[in-house]
């Protein structure tokens, strides 16, 4: 587990109840967390009352990268290894180890397609260094687009939007699923599963459909299921 993404879970089994009602695997479930996966991310639901929504990165070499992460942001020490943030406000745990169970490799859940880890600051150049700092290779996209995407070498994605490029609501950080012409039978699925929507989007045609929903877990973590 390289890469993953926490979510407070101050009630955690409404918030175990949900992930897996998404159809997400349950990894583990300890006294400390509980793990659950599906194909494209693992989440640590985090019980403790100071857990925030935050990005997780594993790796041994952070004692070399602080340095230049502290000329972009602030950086404290913490018993797993150090703790940063974004321009968004967003928190990093950069993790030297972590125990995030075991099990057999999760498949799809009903969100869809995962495309990676979505953001919005008001100074994409600086995030675009600092994630660039943490290992993060620049993909596609640029800032007269109003977004651009980068790349983790373990195969996470984070998208960095400009103020006003997203005409919707948005939570930092955003899990972001694309599913294309199948979002429709995406978000009528969630229906039926009983997963309540935070916003159903119709800004992106003329007819005035859901094709777009906003979704957030009982912890605050935002989930984008768009059409692309």
């Amino acid at each position: 587990m390289p890469t993953f993404v926490s979510s407070p879970a101050r009630d955690r089994a409404a918030s175990l109840e949900y992930w897996t009602r998404l159809g997400f695997a349950v990894r583990s479930d300890t006294d400390d967390h509980c793990v659950v996966a599906d194909a494209g991310i693992t989440l640590v639901l985090d019980p403790r009352p100071f857990a925030r929504p935050a990005l997780g990165l594993m790796g041994s070499d952070w004692d070399a990268r602080v340095p230049a992460l502290r000329e972009l942001t602030g950086v404290m020490e913490t018993d797993y290894g150090f703790l940063t943030s974004d321009p968004s406000g967003a928190w990093i745990e950069l993790r030297r180890e972590f125990n995030h169970g075991s099990g057999e490799p999760a498949g799809s859940s009903a969100l869809g397609t995962f495309a990676g880890m979505s953001l919005e600051m008001v100074d994409v150049v600086r995030g675009r260094a600092l994630y660039e700092a943490l290992g993060f290779v620049h993909t596609k996209g640029d800032l007269e687009q109003g977004w651009v995407s980068l790349a983790h070498p373990e195969g996470l994605t984070v998208s960095l939007m400009k103020p006003f490029a997203c005409p919707h609501s948005f939570v930092n950080p955003s899990l972001t699923y694309f599913n294309g012409g199948n979002n429709p039978s995406i978000i009528a699925d969630l229906r039926a599963r009983g997963v309540p929507f935070a916003e159903e989007v119709t800004v992106f045609n003329d007819q005035g459909e859901v094709d777009n929903v906003i979704l957030r877990d009982p912890g605050g973590l935002g989930v984008f299921v768009f059409n692309d």
